[in-house]
């Protein structure tokens, strides 16, 4: 990170090697003695570590004691490099400010990124991190980054894993969508199996805990199955933590509604952009201002001004704006019928996908220039869901 790399140029760090055969147990003594040594490396057999400057003494000491021969490759410092500016208070009063505006800059959140997003807006997205405290301009050090990742999690459900990093004044939400793993209680918490859903039952296999229902058994959603209350012989009562496997026949439907006038877009080739320079959160336009007109799709890119390779709190947004028209045409019924299958079959693939299919039934019509489709898939599926017993 730019800002440990700063801090070990202010302090003064070397690049020093040493050679010899107790290369581990001179670096356990670096450990040992409290010496920071960090980008250590072999070459050739040669060790090559980076340390600060005053620890130099104590290094070459215990490189001594270990019968391994040293050599000071380079050495960086801040007093070393404005020592020749020395007669000029201007260079140095400047890198002195400049030095001060990074370690402050470094302390507020100056952009944010978003990846991994495809149905979830980040409009959306940046809105609920507003509202969590993560915005441009806030101070990094007073927010919970791991607290934040849980209530973002709590918010969206199409959320399956998210995390949100602390890059310098950058913070990336990196999202995973999907859905969420199910989650189980540690086996230790007493719990009930209940139905996720409504179905006929058609086998059950208890692992642990009561059998509650029975083959052929019609249940709904949130009846017990199997439960966690359990009584020996002697008629002792004992909490489990209930298992098992309970397959049941359920029912999924999807109607699917295809207009046969549908709107057509054409590109005409006409493409307009436009700028804006963003700096600590304020935004300013880079065009004379005007409605643009018309029908067109809009995206945005961002362009981060960067200083020796690092990211400065200041961005250039492109506003890009393609323009279309449209057009209605009519498709045929057949067509119709081809594009509700295909919605019919992402149904299946990705709301049925941990269910077998039994059967299928298929209502569709044509009516006032709309077609309909409803399908009625008889399915057999682990309908189990865990639920804690609550001891008051």
């Amino acid at each position: 990170m730019f800002v440990s790399r700063f801090i070990n140029f202010l302090r003064g760090y070397i690049v020093f090697s040493a050679i010899g055969a107790n290369t581990e147990r001179l670096i356990n003594e670096f450990v040992t003695a409290g010496i920071k040594v960090w980008n250590i490396r072999m070459d050739r057999g040669v060790l090559y570590a980076e340390a600060y400057a005053a620890d130099y003494e104590q290094i070459t000491e215990l490189c001594t004691r270990n019968t391994m021969g040293t050599e000071l490759v380079r050495q960086r410092s801040m007093a070393q490099s404005l020592g020749k500016y020395k007669g000029r208070v201007g260079i140095v009063l400047g890198a002195a400010v400049f030095t001060v505006f990074l370690f402050i800059m470094q302390s507020f959140i100056w952009d944010i990124e978003i990846i991994g997003n495809t149905a979830i807006s980040a409009e959306s997205l940046e809105a609920s991190l507003e509202l969590l405290g993560i915005r441009k301009g806030a101070f990094k050090h007073s927010i919970d980054f791991r607290d934040c990742e849980n209530k973002m999690l709590s918010l969206y459900n199409e959320i399956a894993w998210l995390a949100i990093n602390n890059r310098g004044s950058r913070v990336v939400l990196e999202i995973n969508e999907g859905t969420k793993s199910p989650e189980f209680l540690s086996a230790s918490i007493p719990c009930n199996i209940v139905a996720a859903k409504d179905g006929w039952i058609v086998s059950v296999e208890v692992y642990s805990g009561t059998k509650m229902v029975n083959d052929g058994d019609y249940i709904i959603a949130g009846d017990l199955i199997i439960s966690g209350v359990v009584e020996d012989s002697v008629g002792n009562i004992f909490m489990r933590h209930a298992a098992g496997k309970v397959i049941a026949r359920t029912e999924a439907v999807t109607e699917i509604v295809q207009p046969l006038v549908v709107s057509q877009t054409e590109y005409t080739g006409k493409i307009k952009k436009r700028r804006i320079f963003e700096a600590f959160g304020l935004k300013i336009p880079l065009f004379i201002a005007g409605r643009v007109s018309g029908e067109y799709e809009q995206s945005t890119s961002q362009s981060r001004l960067r200083l020796f390779g690092n990211e400065l709190p200041f961005s250039v947004y492109t506003n890009e704006y393609v323009f279309y028209t449209t057009r209605e045409i009519t498709i045929s019924e057949e067509e119709a019928i081809a594009i509700a299958e295909q919605e019919v079959k992402r149904f299946a693939a990705v709301q049925l996908r941990d269910s077998r299919i039994i059967a299928s039934q298929e209502e569709q019509r044509l009516e006032d220039g709309v077609f309909y489709k409803k399908v009625t898939f008889l399915c057999e599926e682990d309908i189990t869901k865990q639920q804690e017993i609550k001891l008051s």
